[in-house]
């Protein structure tokens, strides 16, 4: 999310980056966008999320 939307790179040059497919960093991006949303509205995530292992990479 940083390298999109701080950084101001395409989801293209993000997923370049972080070393993995346009599709993968939009699915990624996708969920830390509703992941934040939850967030920040105080509402629980859904029963659908999964949390993240340690190193996993976010974009």
């Amino acid at each position: 999310m940083l390298l999109v939307c701080w950084e101001g790179l395409d989801l293209r040059q993000a997923a370049a980056v972080v070393g993995c497919s346009r599709p993968v960093a939009a699915m990624r991006l996708h969920r830390v966008r509703k992941k934040l949303r939850h967030l920040l509205a105080d509402e629980p995530p859904s029963a659908t999320t999964r949390h993240r292992s340690y190193g996993e990479s976010v974009i």
